[in-house]
């Protein structure tokens, strides 16, 4: 169950509060150790792309310069809100960049938001020093690629999200030109794709279903990038994750607040024993 949590990560960086302020607040900066954005200013909306189909939409709600900023996103545009603080303070003639990251988390998403941040913030210190772009980029070859991993949260019962991820039907209309072979679990259900111009190579994605204190959260990870052919790697987890992202989106406002759905029913699904296996071939 989530609970009201953060993430604190922090980092000492070379030069003075105004110098290092750049780096938070000029959208060519940012691109060099974080993301792609073409502004950055109170009240707007901003977008953090990337470059692999991955992005945070955002709003700036403070901005006092040059010492902090806050923000407010969504990683792919859906789930929950978090909430972004960046303090810059001089100590000892180098600057103290701390982050701080609130959201509705469980303990083991801060742990993980925690390793995120000492990344980027290492990803930062390392711009400022050496002067030389530090972007993480993901290289064909490099390792098993960045999985898709993205959440978004419904407010209905839960029989309601199983029966529409069985449906074979949702899975045609999200992913229409892959072949999608799904095997339901007692707590998730996972989905083998496939594509014509994957040269028979297949991706994996696990959805699961987990009860959080401001509704239920739809876990998505889809996996197998490189094993994919490398010259269609990158377009296809971008068109994919682009794909999930709608998908997504289009539950939030099917199970929204204003929508809500609840089952007459009190039987879980997915609690039972002994569930049977789907296979079901959609797409072509």
């Amino acid at each position: 169950m989530t609970q009201h949590l953060a993430a604190v990560q922090q980092v000492s960086v070379p030069g003075d509060v105004g110098h290092c302020w750049r780096y938070i607040s000029d959208p060519r900066l940012v691109s060099e150790w974080f993301a792609d954005t073409d502004r950055i200013k109170l009240k707007e909306p901003v977008q953090f792309a990337f470059g692999d189909g991955d992005f945070f939409d955002a709003t700036v709600l403070e901005y006092e310069e040059p010492t902090f900023i806050r923000l407010e996103w969504k990683f792919m545009g859906v789930g929950a809100l978090s909430d972004i603080s960046f303090f810059l303070c001089p100590v000892d003639g180098k600057t103290e960049v701390t982050v701080l990251d609130r959201g509705e988390y469980t303990t083991r998403t801060v742990a993980e938001l925690r390793e995120g941040w000492r990344d980027f913030l290492s990803r930062l210190e390392r711009r400022i020093t050496t002067g030389k772009n530090s972007r993480y980029r993901w290289c064909i070859g490099d390792g098993d690629g960045p999985d898709i991993s993205i959440e978004a949260v419904v407010q209905c019962d839960k029989i309601s999200i199983v029966r529409t991820l069985r449906d074979a039907s949702w899975w045609r209309d999200a992913f229409p030109h892959s072949t999608v072979l799904l095997m339901p679990g007692e707590e998730s259900v996972q989905a083998i794709f496939q594509e014509a111009e994957w040269s028979g190579q297949q991706t994996k994605a696990t959805v699961e279903i987990e009860a959080r204190r401001d509704g239920l959260g739809i876990s998505v990870t889809h996996t197998g990038w490189t094993q994919l052919p490398s010259d269609i790697q990158l377009d296809a987890r971008k068109r994919l994750a682009a794909l999930w992202h709608y998908a997504l989106l289009k539950l939030e406002h099917r199970f929204g607040v204003n929508g809500e759905r609840h089952s007459a029913s009190g039987e879980d699904p997915i609690g039972r024993s002994g569930v049977p296996v789907l296979s079901t071939n959609v797409g072509r």
